[in-house]
């Protein structure tokens, strides 16, 4: 790290030595202070060689504001993992209630309902149960499955390929 050794200065009739401040970049140091009006020196040395309170807290600040972000993205990443494993266990839930004979009866009530033909476009006969919602995924309400042809299902999905 590069550290600014501020010159000697008088005060009051004494003689006071000037701060360390540590260099944050270019001509500042981190508590703000320009190094041109110091007339001090430069050199490489350890943080625990900087007397400057302000450069100290704002090198605190920095390694507070750096492991917090570091604590952040680790805590994003295990709930970004545990959120998948959720959805993969609701997707595999879903995936096995379609197979089940409840599934069964309800999607030939819905194909029964529109007697045959697609609710989107009333033209194409209905091949695929819709769900307008998944809010009660395995007891759906009938109202919330639709009867669609091919075609207006791939409307109702434009990112999948039916």
């Amino acid at each position: 790290m590069e550290l600014l050794h501020a010159a000697t200065y008088e005060l009051h009739g004494r003689t006071c030595m000037g701060k360390i401040h540590a260099i944050k970049e270019g001509e500042r140091t981190y508590c703000g202070t320009d190094r041109r009006y110091t007339n001090g020196v430069i050199a490489v040395g350890e943080r625990g060689a900087v007397t400057c309170k302000g450069c100290i807290r704002s090198l605190d600040a920095a390694d507070n504001y750096e492991q917090q972000q570091q604590e952040w993205e680790q805590r994003r990443a295990e709930l970004g993992k545990q959120r998948q494993q959720e959805q993969d266990e609701w997707w595999a839930g879903y995936t096995e209630y379609l197979q089940s004979p409840a599934w069964a009866r309800r999607r030939r009530a819905v194909l029964t309902r529109a007697g045959g033909l697609c609710e989107g476009c009333r033209e194409n006969p209905a091949v695929h149960v819709h769900h307008t919602t998944y809010a009660h995924a395995g007891n759906e309400l009938l109202f919330e499955l639709v009867a669609l042809c091919r075609d207006c299902h791939q409307i109702a999905h434009p990112d999948k390929v039916i």
